[in-house]
């Protein structure tokens, strides 16, 4: 029983960082969506999230690279995987845009 416990958490820590490789591929793919400089408007969900400054935004996306990262090559984390999920949260709050449907997907195989 002991041996299948092992198994069980080696298959986990690879299924998270399968997630998060294919979650950071898809971020900098789509990297204009979390930047503020881009031809489409920034929109808040909230009128008292319109002007927060660009760096703010560049900041909470090279965290979440950074945490995206870590989760590759580091041991998986649980309070890593806080962290991320945190961080991305924060970022979708400051703008609509990033409400992707992908987005929803890899934030819930990470909250489980």
């Amino acid at each position: 029983m002991y041996g299948r416990d092992i198994l069980e958490k080696k298959q986990f820590s690879y299924l998270i960082k399968v997630i998060a490789f294919f979650w950071l591929v898809t971020k900098i793919w789509s990297y204009k969506t979390w930047i503020t400089e881009r031809v489409y408007p920034v929109i808040p969900p909230l009128d008292i999230l319109k002007d927060v400054p660009a760096f703010v935004h560049i900041i909470l996306f090279g965290v979440s690279l950074l945490a995206l990262l870590m989760t590759l090559f580091i041991k998986e984390n649980r309070l890593l995987l806080i962290f991320l999920f945190s961080s991305e949260l924060l970022s979708c709050a400051l703008d609509t845009v990033r409400w992707q449907p992908w987005e929803y997907m890899y934030l819930c195989f990470i909250l489980m």
